[in-house]
This record gives C-alpha cells, structure tokens and sequence, in this order.
C-alpha cells in the first residue's frame, strides 16, 4: 500500500507584501483625491501660489529650457537673486518636472506628490517603531493627508519640506540602530533633499524634533559616541549636499528685511488659544474659507490641524491609557505638548523663549507653524492608540476594526483636506489678460504697481477662497498684482519677495509714499522717484486716474489703468557728473528726497581719473542681446569717461568688464550698478557670478560623489552577499540530498 504523502506546509505571504499594499493604498488616495490636478485639467490658484511661486517656477522654467541654471531674477524689484532665494528650489528632482509641464500644472503635482510621500514615509516610520500595518496606515492618513499639510497646498515648498519629516526621523532611527556609513549617508540623502526643497523654517523644526528623538533614543546608553558622530556626518553631508542652494540663500537673507526680525513682527499667524481643541475636532467652528464664512483670527490655513475625529480621539487614549508601558507614547506625548505650546505664539510664553534661545527661530515668522510637528506626533499617537486597541482581538476580527477605522477615516478626512486646496479651470493660465496685452503694445518699459495692497485684500481674502470660476480668476490674473506681471515678462519696481533686501525694501516704501499721497488730495502732485527709477508705467485699480505730475492719461483698454510716465531715466546712461556720499545708505537717501534729475551720488575713493566732473547731462546707452545674468552695454565711439549706470540692483555677486577687462563695480545713488568707464570704451559687461555659488557648488558636488560612491559600495557589497547567501543555500541542499540518498 503506498505511503500517504504528508500534506505540503502551507506558504506564508512575503512580510513586506502588506506594507507594500498600505504605500499603494496611500499613493491612490492621494492621487484620486487630487487626479485632476495631476491631469493637469485644473489647477491649484488662491494666494501665494498664484502670487508668489507660479511666477517664480515660470522664469524657472523660461531659464532651463533656455539652458541655464537661473541665478538672477531680473523681473521684480529691480532684479533680486533667484538663487539666493530660500523659496526656491532649482536644483531639488521636482524641478525636472518644469521641463514637461507648465508652471500652474507642476506647481500642483509638486503639492500632490509629496503628499503620498509624507503618507509612506509615516508608514514606514511607524512600521519600524513596530506598529502594525493597519495602525501604521491609519496614522499616515492622519499625517499625510490631514488639514496640516493639505492647507499649504498653496506653498509647495512647505510642502515638499514638510514630506520629508517622517523620513528623517526614520533615517535618524536607523543610523541609532546601527551606525554604519551606509545609513549614515542614506540619512544625508534624505537632509540634503529636505533643504534643497526649500523650507528652512521646515527644516529648522525638523532639526530640532530630530534632535530631541535622538537625545531620547541614546539616553539610556551615553556610550554611543558611533552613532553621534554618524548622525554629525550625515548632517554634515546633507548641508554640503545642499550648499549650492543654502550659501547663496544664506548670503541674501544676510541683507534682506529678515536680517533684524523682531518677537511681534514673528507673530504673525499662531493658533488661537480658543482655537487650541476646536481645531483637532470641531475644524469648522469658526467658518472654512471654503465656504466663504470663515469669522476665526489670523487666517484659516497657518494654524489648521485637523487629521481625523478618529485617530484624535485614539491619540487621547494612547496618551492617557498608554504613556507609562510605552515609551514612544511618552515621547510623542511630550512632542505634542511643547509644539502645541509654541503653535501659540507669543501668548503662550514658550515661543518667546525659543524667540531668543533657540538659533534660528528668530529669522522666520508664523509660530503657528510648530503645528506641523504637533500634527505630526498626534498622528503617531493615534497609531499606537489603535493599535492598543487590536492588539486583543483575533485576527480576522482585528482585519474587521481596522478596515472600519481607516474606511472612516479616509470618509471623514479626506473631504475636509479636499475642500482646502480651491482649483480652476487650467486653461486660465493659457491667454494673457487685457492689461498684460495692452502693455505688450506699448512702447517696453519697467512698470510699478500701485495697488498691490487691494490686490491682496480682493483676492486673497482669509474669510472666503473666493469663486473658482474661470472669470473671477481672470480678473485676479488681470490685476497684475505682486509679481503676475513677471508671468508675462515685464519688469516691475515693486514685487512680492519674504527676504527682499533692505535697500529695495526702503524704495518701494518711499515711492508707495509718494504715490499714495495723490489719495484724497486734489491738484496734481509730484512723484519723482518713478521717473528717476526707470518706471515707464503705472498700474493702479483705482476708480480715477492717477494725478501724478509727469504720468499720463491711461492707456485705452479694459483691465487695469495703464498711465504711461512721461521722460523716464535711461535704463543705462554715462554720467560725466557725479557726487559723493559717506555710505551707501547715505547716497540712498539723499536719492530718495532728491525732486528734480540730478548726478548720481556714489561711495567710491577711487574714482576715474580721466573722467571730467562736469555738468553734462546724462547720455543714454545701449543695451542689446541681454540675458538674465549677463547685461551688455554698448557705447558710442566718442563717449567721454564717466560713470555708467545701470538701473538694476546692484547686490554682491555682479561682475563688470570694460572692453573685456575687469572693472570696478560701485553702487550709485546706493541701489543701481554702476562702474567708471574710461574715454573710448566701447563695451560693458555686467554679469551674475556670485562667488558665494561657486564655493557652495564645489561642495555639493563633493558630498555627490560621496554619496554615489557610498550607493555604488551599497550594493555591490548587498550584491556579493546575495550570491554568497543563494551559493551557501545550494552548497547545503546538496548536502542534504546526498545524505537522503544514502
């Protein structure tokens, strides 16, 4: 009778296959929630995105297709550096994005990726504290997709920093686990990229939650000086990995308005104590802007933290139930207290001390902020909270709770996150508007709008998103308010920009003043700082034209009053008269009182000695074949020696040659680009080369090649561990089958 074959054992599922589904379960959820956005059917608009960084990614991307790395930003406030701007990531991967697709459309898809990349990487993160999968994907949809994050959907820079918290603290958790070079430079990887997406405020916070993880992780055991010198040099690598991008932001925020930030002008948007509960579970009590109702202080997105009534309530009873057996609830309990308390702002007491304590937290504003890093240990909280909750149950009924929690999650979240991010017809973006058309018809010239304030206050209001019909957003886009005159290419005086220097910041001010003084005054008045600046036309949204001496009727058309400025000063001009003055701040305010065109006040003690301080009035130049970091000047052949000067802001980083020689760059009038030229010069270059980029690019490019020889090491060596396991695995079948045989 033959044997009974013993039946086969049964196979077990791969132990990542679970996870895996978790991540592709988020990935769709985000990408259905926002699929016509990644379609590029219709996109994202309301405040800064429309104001700020669409304009930005626009000259962006009109500088790589053109074959160059954008480093100067000629089309507001007189040219600012674009590289210097921390806003601003030209050399993260989403750039890539801006060779394939427009700027309103990438600006979006940047939004909506990083969302799916903050879920996995809470996923992954949880999964490696030990929790579940279900529990771990029930605190990724807290995170990633709740009101926290999803409300910035207008700033994809905050954004995509802020996807990178869970990876981090991931990385760091390793590199404590096992302090090896390879994830010591995984961990670099991951902070290089976080800076280079172009958030510091974002990253500061994540420094400083990662820094207490670790103290918490390595107090039991102060002997593992491995593991913090291996988080020191993956800290070191990511900053050099992102030091093309951090040197030259750090430079610009050096000189910019940010320089001398004070406590009160820092707190701007914090979270309403009344607001404090309201926000985790009763979001709409004080209105939504998506429903145009919303009546709370400051505006609605800074301080949103809503991510579920669900993982909340389970984070409260992790807290209460589960901090004294677990210390991962302890410490996210803690977290969640201090960042919560600093959220409040100067009313909480806190955020003051870490105001003058804490390096950096002085250069940023909005303490509503640190509701990042609350939102984001709530969520881990509610993951351990339910995962407390499953862990009794059998597992087919343990599957049943789990599916119902994250099913009402997602029910009771994502619709709330969806009505956050208002989206238009993408076709707006499409046909420039009247104005933009009226003033490409118009003889060129640098414009400045002078209702950039009702601007704001019409179309970016806190109480309502307003309408997203293709008509309301025309008229916004019709405006050409703080830089939507950039999208069409023109040069704007004023211009929206956080670190603006302080230079440019005091002129605009003064020509605001000056402009503003026609309100309410009868007669005509005198703004001569919009001439002497190079302003060729006036924008305003007023009911009556400008009466401004010198400016004239408006351009007929509809949209914005277009009043072209009669005789403004030559983009560059040679003067053979010129004045001194002690400092540059000095020259600058004797520019801005001046009432009538005068030479140039400059601070030099070397100037040309063949030039001839006459009185000669100023004689316009040339300027032919620009781009956005190199502006030649040409001169006729029997122009004298003198000053030439460029009006365009002149900060550190610009370079000038005379016929091809290097020369002296002196700021005129303490703001414009000037150099002395000798009698028969024919030829100035002025050119972008901030020495500053160049130090900083040497060093990423060195941290690169560290981190690709690392990755080449990586898996060569996982490579020959392979073949050593699969060969060792086939050397003892064989043995096992030879003593069956015998």
């Amino acid at each position: 009778m033959p044997r009974k074959e013993p039946p086969s054992p049964r196979r077990r599922l791969p132990p990542a296959l679970f996870p895996c589904l978790g991540a592709g379960l988020l990935v769709l959820l985000a990408c259905a929630l926002f699929w016509p956005i990644l379609t590029g059917t219709r996109s994202v608009y309301f405040g800064d995105l429309a104001l700020f960084f669409i304009p930005l990614l626009d000259f962006q991307r009109d500088e790589l297709l053109a074959g160059r790395v954008p480093l100067w930003n000629p089309r507001i406030l007189l040219g600012t550096p674009f590289l210097g701007n921390p806003q601003a990531w030209p050399f993260y991967p989403s750039s890539a994005l801006l060779y394939l697709l427009p700027a309103h459309h990438a600006a979006g898809v940047v939004g909506v990726l990083h969302l799916a990349v903050a879920a996995v990487g809470t996923l992954v993160f949880l999964r490696s504290r030990g929790l579940g999968t279900a529990s771990a994907v029930f605190g990724a949809l807290a995170f990633g997709f709740g009101g926290a994050l999803v409300s910035k959907m207008q700033f994809p820079n905050m954004v995509q920093a802020g996807s990178y918290l869970p990876w981090l603290l991931w990385g760091v958790d390793r590199v404590i686990r096992r302090p090896d070079f390879r994830r010591a430079g995984l961990l670099g990887l991951l902070a290089g990229l976080a800076l280079l997406a172009a958030h510091p405020q974002m990253f500061l916070m994540q420094f400083y939650l990662c820094s207490a993880w670790t103290l918490w992780r390595l107090w039991p055991d102060r002997g593992r000086l491995r593991a913090i010198a291996a988080l020191a040099a993956a800290l070191v690598l990511g900053v050099s990995l992102a030091a093309a991008q951090l040197f030259p932001a750090a430079e610009q925020a050096r000189v910019s308005v940010r320089a001398a930030l004070t406590l009160r002008r820092a707190n701007r948007f914090y979270l309403p104590p009344e607001a404090a509960l309201t926000n985790f579970i009763l979001p709409n009590f004080y209105g939504n802007p998506a429903t145009g109702d919303y009546d709370g202080r400051g505006n609605f997105w800074e301080p949103c933290a809503y991510l579920g009534l669900l993982p909340f309530a389970c984070a409260v009873g992790a807290s209460v139930f589960r901090s004294r057996r677990v210390p991962d609830v302890r410490f996210w309990t803690v977290a969640a207290v201090v960042a919560l308390w600093l959220s409040l702002g100067r009313m909480g007491g806190l955020y003051a001390v870490a105001f003058y304590v804490l390096p950096g937290v002085n250069k940023f504003n909005d303490p509503a902020r640190w509701l990042q890093v609350a939102t984001f240990a709530v969520a881990c909280l509610g993951a351990h909270g339910l995962d407390a909750l499953l862990a009794p149950h059998r597992p087919a009924r343990r599957r049943l709770l789990a599916g119902g929690a994250i099913a009402l999650t997602v029910a009771d979240l994502l619709p709330f996150s969806r009505a956050l991010v208002p989206l238009v017809a993408s076709r707006v973006w499409e046909t420039p508007p009247p104005t933009a058309l009226r003033l490409r018809a118009a003889p060129p010239g640098r414009v400045f709008h002078a209702d950039n304030p009702w601007v704001w206050r019409r179309f970016v209001r806190r109480d309502s998103y307003g309408p997203t019909d293709a008509a309301y957003v025309r008229r916004f886009l019709d405006s050409l308010g703080p830089n939507l005159t950039s999208l069409y290419g023109f040069s704007d005086l004023n211009g929206y920009d956080p670190i603006r220097g302080r230079n440019i910041d005091r002129l605009v001010d003064e020509v605001f003043v000056q402009v503003d003084a026609t309100k309410g005054t009868r007669g005509v008045r005198a703004a001569p700082l919009l001439p002497a600046t190079g302003v060729g036309y006036v924008l305003s949204l007023r009911a009556r034209p400008l009466a401004l001496a010198g400016v004239g009727p408006p351009l007929p058309g509809p949209g914005a009053r277009v009043q072209p400025v009669g005789d403004p000063a030559p983009r560059a001009a040679l003067w053979t008269a010129w004045q001194w003055a002690p400092t540059e701040e000095d020259a600058l305010e004797r520019f801005l009182v001046r009432r009538s065109p005068a030479a140039p006040f400059v601070v030099d003690d070397t100037p040309l000695d063949a030039a001839d301080p006459g009185v000669a009035p100023a004689r316009p130049l040339i300027v032919a074949g620009e781009t956005p970091d190199h502006v030649p000047v040409l001169l006729p052949a029997d122009a004298p020696g003198g000053l030439l000067v460029l009006k365009d802001a002149g900060l550190a980083g610009w370079e000038a040659r005379v016929d091809g020689r290097p020369a002296h760059l002196v700021a005129a009038d303490g703001i414009f680009r000037a150099v002395w030229v000798p009698p028969g010069a024919r030829r100035v270059d002025f050119r972008y080369a901030p020495a500053v980029f160049r130090f900083g690019l040497y060093f990423s490019l060195v941290a690169a090649g560290i981190l690709s020889s690392l990755g080449a090491f990586a898996a060569v060596s996982g490579l020959v561990s392979r073949r050593a396991t699969r060969r060792y695995e086939a050397e003892r079948r064989t043995l096992s089958t030879g003593d069956d045989g015998r």
